[in-house]
């Protein structure tokens, strides 16, 4: 299991005005941001969570985006979105056949709050198929 948050910059949003924010976000969190934008562009990705344990990996996610709350306050208005993008590779699933990965309601609201969206990526033999929500 792997989790980032990204940050994407919509058609209002300049390449800089992203890059300046991944800079502030270094100065609360060293080493948040790389210094430039994914190679698909617009966006830039920060890995919070490796933890194999959905709960462990989204509790490390929250406490992730939890410091970052003051900082975020306002980038919508900048044109920048945030996701949490947690992925589920085939070797997590082990021998079950099924993984499940809740989310509480409180923590639904706690995101919606921030404007954060949630998306499950579950890689398998074939391709990834996307869960959002």
């Amino acid at each position: 299991m792997y989790t980032v948050v990204r940050f994407c910059a919509d058609e209002s949003c300049s390449d800089e005005t992203l890059m300046d924010f991944g800079a502030r976000l270094n100065s609360i969190l060293p080493n948040s941001y790389a210094g430039r934008l994914d190679r698909i562009g617009r966006r830039f990705s920060t890995s919070v969570s490796t933890k194999d344990d959905w709960a462990a990996n989204l509790d490390e996610t929250l406490q992730f985006i939890r410091k970052i709350t003051t900082l975020a306050e306002g980038i919508r208005a900048a044109g920048i979105s945030v996701e949490i993008d947690a992925a589920i590779e085939p070797e997590d699933m082990g021998d079950r056949f099924f993984l499940s990965c809740g989310v509480t309601p409180d923590i639904l609201m706690e995101l919606a709050r921030a404007e954060i969206g949630l998306a499950i990526t579950i890689y398998g033999n074939g391709g990834a198929v996307t869960r959002t929500g």
